[in-house]
């Protein structure tokens, strides 16, 4: 150390290196990065390695400080030709990337792991790790593609090492993306490979493959509306994941199968296991599904008509998914959302949030935005009265719903009908209806996912339109019924105010005013002004009717001023010019 110390001494009074004192030491620094590059390359490659390994060791020799200078000791090991050690610090650095989401930095730590570990000849649960920690980080960047390449090499190197672990672990990731709806999302294909990758992991005695295929399958059955088949499924993919103390796995299969509990009326079980999945979350700092199952919360408080809570929730969720930059959480935060603005009758905020969660949508591979948010906006853009948009809106939504597959790929058919209506193109909505209709199995589908209250509304406004008019009731009644028993609002305003309209049209004035009575009720408790002027000025023009001016004088000065809003907040000149001339507001007498 002396004869280090003396020698450092003269290169600093040489001026090639320079004294800094850094709190309690002395530490030389080369002045210029050329130094220490001539330096360094003007030793041998033997010495250069045996430096870089000590330098590792003697930085090792404090293991408070091994995390943080992972990358570090990753790479001093790494050209010391010590690959056992460049392994654990490359995975090390790699985990400590991830956890702070720096996905760039931690795919290239993972790789350079491979690396060391293919030099060595690792294979099992090492080898392993390292692939699936990999395909995360692919699948948390955007890069589904990657992700699937990335599993796809992982089972067939399972394959060709006759390691059945490895490979199941492979073809468990790719069910899970290909049923999930992301960029390469195949749920026909998905389910396939489910129910084999099932009976091979029950075949191996994998509990973990097992649980992770029923989970898949639940995936796909949820989308597919076979709710049974999804919470048996998860039922005991769930047992499987608490029996291994899979807590993460467990967490995943709960947010999911909240879903078909709430569908089916088991609100209570459903909020159990959002919670219980998001403590673990929590507990686990898992920040991208956090909000996702925030989001799938903040799908049940929009259900239930709970508004504010679900915009704090929708919040919440949004700061988490920009802290860490997650696109598909971004999306995924906003899900919904714009249902609230648009019956609030901010209609230009409503939009802004369908487009904001398109784009994120894209650039995350999320499809769900692609598909629900541009369907939804063509719906509000039909009410409006603005047809021309509305398909241009709609376009974009069954191009993506096509290649989703399921309960989505009914939704735009069914927004469609509206617009079809409204354009008075009734031959071809009664057409779209009769396609809709298809099976008893599929109806079912159809009812038991998000696609159910627009189909219900599409059919039964096409029973109007076409004189069917108890065939219009009857569907209403089982909405009503469905929404009632799960203690869901979900459109029920339009729902009740639909019904006064067949029951006005039958000549049953009564039931009529009264489900118009209900209509008003269910405005007032969602705070639709969308809707609100609606109802009061379809109140208003049947008492004009009926020769009661005092009172339609009231409820068209109640209806103005609901009216007047929502105009002042379209936010377009344009679309302020198609919902003025629409037959909506004509028929009403409001313009």
């Amino acid at each position: 150390m002396r004869d280090l110390t003396s020698t450092l001494d003269r290169l600093a009074d040489a001026s090639l290196l320079r004294r800094v004192l850094s709190e309690s030491e002395l530490v030389f620094k080369f002045r210029h990065t050329l130094d220490q590059q001539t330096a360094y390359h003007s030793l041998l490659r033997k010495d250069r390695e045996i430096i870089h390994k000590v330098v590792g060791q003697v930085i090792e020799r404090d293991p408070t400080e091994a995390t943080a200078l992972a990358p570090m000791l990753a790479k001093h090991f790494s050209v010391g030709g010590d690959d056992q050690r460049a392994l654990k610090y490359y995975m090390l650095a790699g985990d400590e990337a991830t956890r702070v989401y720096a996905h760039t930095e931690a795919l290239t730590y993972y790789q350079s792991a491979l690396g060391a570990a293919e030099s060595l000849g690792v294979s099992g649960e090492t080898i392993r790790e390292l692939y699936l920690r990999r395909g995360r980080t692919l699948e948390l960047s955007g890069d589904y593609e990657g992700a699937m390449d990335n599993y796809r090499r992982l089972e067939s190197l399972g394959k060709s090492l006759n390691d059945v672990s490895l490979e199941l672990a492979g073809l468990t990731r790719q069910t899970t993306l290909l049923v999930a709806p992301s960029a390469v999302s195949d749920p026909r294909a998905g389910v396939a490979m489910a129910k084999r990758l099932k009976g091979l992991a029950m075949e191996a005695g994998d509990k973990e493959s097992e649980a992770r295929a029923r989970w898949s399958i639940l995936l796909a059955s949820l989308y597919d509306g076979n709710l049974e088949q999804a919470i048996a499924e998860g039922t005991k993919a769930q047992a499987l994941a608490r029996e291994l103390g899979l807590e993460e796995l467990e967490a995943f299969i709960l947010n999911d199968i909240s879903g078909p509990y709430m569908i089916r009326g088991q609100a209570d079980r459903a909020k159990a296991a959002l919670d219980r999945a998001i403590e673990i979350w929590r507990r686990l700092d898992n920040l991208p599904m956090l909000v996702d199952s925030l989001g799938n919360l903040n799908s049940f408080f929009i259900y239930a008509g709970d508004y504010e809570r679900a915009l704090q929730n929708s919040e919440q969720a949004r700061a988490i998914a920009d802290r860490i930059d997650n696109r598909w959480a971004q999306a995924f935060s906003l899900f919904l959302v714009e249902m609230i603005h648009a019956e609030r009758g901010e209609i230009e905020k409503a939009i802004s949030v369908c487009q904001e969660q398109i784009r994120l949508g894209r650039e995350a591979g999320f499809r769900i935005p692609e598909v629900y948010s541009n369907a939804f906006q063509a719906w509000l853009l039909a009410f409006l009265g603005a047809y021309d948009r509305a398909f241009a809106s709609l376009a974009p939504a069954a191009g993506a719903a096509s290649h989703l597959g399921g309960m989505w790929a009914d939704l735009p058919k069914c927004i469609e009908v509206f617009i079809r209506l409204g354009l008075g193109e009734r031959g071809q909505a009664d057409a779209l209806v009769t396609d809709l209709e298809g099976t008893s199995n599929k109806l079912e589908a159809m009812m038991n996912s998000p696609v159910g209250p627009y189909w219900i509304l599409a059919a039964s406004e096409n029973d109007l339109a076409q004189g069917r008019l108890e065939s219009g009731l009857e569907r209403l009644k089982a909405v009503v019924d469905r929404e009632r028993k799960l203690n869901f609002h979900l459109l029920l305003v339009d729902v009740f105010e639909l019904e006064a309209r067949l029951y006005r049209a039958l000549g049953d004035d009564p039931s009529a005013h009264d489900a118009l009575d209900q209509a008003q009720a269910e405005a007032e408790l969602v705070t639709s002004r969308r809707m609100a002027w609606v109802v009061h000025a379809e109140r208003a023009l049947w008492l004009e009717q009926d020769g009661e001016e005092a009172r339609a004088a009231s409820e068209r000065a109640a209806a103005q001023s609901d009216f007047d809003y929502v105009v002042a907040h379209l936010g377009d000149s344009s679309l302020e010019m198609a919902f003025l001339g629409s037959e909506r507001v004509k028929g009403l007498k409001m313009r």
